[in-house]
């Protein structure tokens, strides 16, 4: 009677276990949801004073799911093309968001006559076609969206110049 009560976790302290970090201090029962992480867990926590037979205790722990705001995997993109040469670029690897929503995606700023390249976007798929013979920079906006929020992008389209093979012609 009197003693302090003595509590852990499977023996240790210290546990991760699905969604929270678990950690003992004494008597006291520390429990953190783990960042991006929701779901339920059922820990084992044994509690004694040292002098009797220690009490096992199933504590049920759940973690509700809120909307995280979505990510960029990059801060800035630059992209570089050859004059000429079409190319195709999987919007889904450049961001995502940690509740697992499949997010959209827009193009912003683009305007109607510039005349450096062809901009086509189908799902995540955006294919940029330079135009014959243009080289130059363009400014746009990537927009990533899930309904309730979105997250944008600034971007810069350069398409360098090559040099163009020459021709004979009869005369």
């Amino acid at each position: 009677e009197g003693a302090p009560l003595v509590t852990s976790l499977g023996g240790g302290t210290n546990l991760t276990v699905g969604p929270v970090h678990v950690s003992v201090d004494g008597a006291l029962l520390h429990v953190t949801p783990l960042p991006d992480a929701f779901g339920s867990t059922m820990l084992e926590v044994t509690v004694g004073d040292g002098s009797t037979e220690p009490v096992v205790l199933e504590v049920p722990v759940v973690v509700e799911g809120v909307d995280d705001p979505l990510r960029w995997n990059v801060t800035s993109l630059v992209i570089e093309l050859v004059e000429d040469v079409a190319s195709t670029l999987d919007l889904s690897s450049l961001g995502w968001d940690p509740d697992g929503v499949a997010p959209s995606f827009t193009l912003l700023g683009v305007p109607d006559d510039q005349e450096l390249l062809s901009l086509g976007l189908v799902g995540t798929e955006l294919t940029l076609a330079p135009l014959a013979h243009a080289n130059g920079h363009l400014g746009l906006t990537i927009r990533m969206s899930t309904g309730n929020e979105s997250l944008d992008m600034v971007t810069q389209v350069v398409v360098a110049a090559v040099e163009d093979a020459g021709s004979l012609r009869s005369v």
